[in-house]
C-alpha cells in the first residue's frame, strides 16, 4: 500500500505541475539570475560592469545574437570579452539555461 500511495502522490504532483505550468525540477530563471554561481549575472549585467549588456536595455543586445536561449548559452560557454565562465549548480546548467530565458525574456 505504501508503494502505491507514493506513486499516486508522485502522479498527483506531475499532474499538477503540467496544468499549472510550474516546473518542479527546472530552477527559477529571475532566481538564478540574481543568486546563481558567483559572480552572479546581475552582478554584471544589472550595471553594465566590464561591458556586459544591461538586462533589459534592448540596444545594449543588438550586437549579440539573441534569437534563441540555445544561441545565447553556447555564447555564454565561451565567456566573452570580460564575462566569467559560468559556473553550473547543476551538471546539465539548467541553472544557466534558466537565468539566459530570463535574460531573454527580459528582451522581449
Amino acid at each position: 500500500m505504501i508503494n502505491y500511495v507514493s506513486v499516486k502522490t508522485i502522479n498527483i504532483l506531475f499532474a499538477f505541475s503540467l496544468i499549472s505550468g510550474v516546473a518542479i525540477a527546472n530552477p527559477d530563471g529571475e532566481e538564478m539570475y540574481n543568486n546563481g554561481h558567483t559572480p552572479t549575472c546581475a552582478s554584471c549585467h544589472d550595471r553594465g560592469i566590464a561591458g556586459a549588456p544591461i538586462l533589459g536595455k534592448n540596444e545594449d543586445w543588438e550586437e549579440y545574437d539573441t534569437s534563441s536561449v540555445e544561441v545565447m548559452f553556447e555564447k555564454s560557454m565561451e565567456a566573452p570579452a570580460a564575462m566569467p565562465e559560468p559556473q553550473p549548480k547543476s551538471d546539465n546548467h539548467a541553472d544557466t539555461r534558466a537565468a539566459i530565458e530570463y535574460m531573454k525574456n527580459e528582451l522581449e
